[in-house]
């Protein structure tokens, strides 16, 4: 695409809030605080498509919040020392159904298996289709990333 396209193509995609710097360096800083919000978008978004790595992070949580619960019951438990064998009884068996309460729900906030993360996978895909601006709004945003930096490398090559 020629410069001549590009100018009768009309207007970029620059928000209108946002006024064309007359001057290079405020040029190159608004191309510079550009980059920066697109990189922080992309790894947003890269994030959220990442099933894998955040149902691993989940996990984690999980395992220390159990590891933390269990902890908190031993404490309990060791505060109240029982005074007969059928106390014992009764506070193993409250800790113990404390424990399995604990694992079931760690058990329904994470995917069992493949089959569940590529299902949650197929959830966000279903729904950037759903919702093709968001899509549509990084497109938009690359191309202008595009076309400024064209015509950086014009001006400089120029000068």
């Amino acid at each position: 695409m020629s410069s001549d396209d590009l100018s009768q193509a009309g207007p970029t995609t620059r928000p209108p809030t946002r006024p064309v710097p007359n001057n290079p360096d405020e040029l190159r800083r608004d191309i510079e605080e550009t980059r920066r919000e697109l990189a922080d978008t992309v790894e947003a978004l890269s994030y959220k498509v990442d099933i894998k790595s955040r149902s691993q992070e989940k996990a984690r949580e999980l395992r220390s919040q159990v590891a933390e619960k269990a902890r908190q019951v031993r404490e309990q438990a060791a505060t109240k020392v029982p005074h007969s064998p059928e106390e014992a009884r009764e506070l193993g068996a409250q800790v113990a159904e404390k424990a399995r309460q604990v694992r079931e729900q760690a058990a329904t906030k994470v995917p069992h298996s493949p089959e569940e993360a590529r299902g949650q996978a197929r959830e966000i895909q279903r729904t950037m289709r759903e919702n093709p601006a968001i899509a549509a709004a990084l497109v938009a945003l690359v191309l202008w990333l595009l076309v400024l930096c064209g015509r950086r490398g014009r001006t400089e090559d120029s000068a």
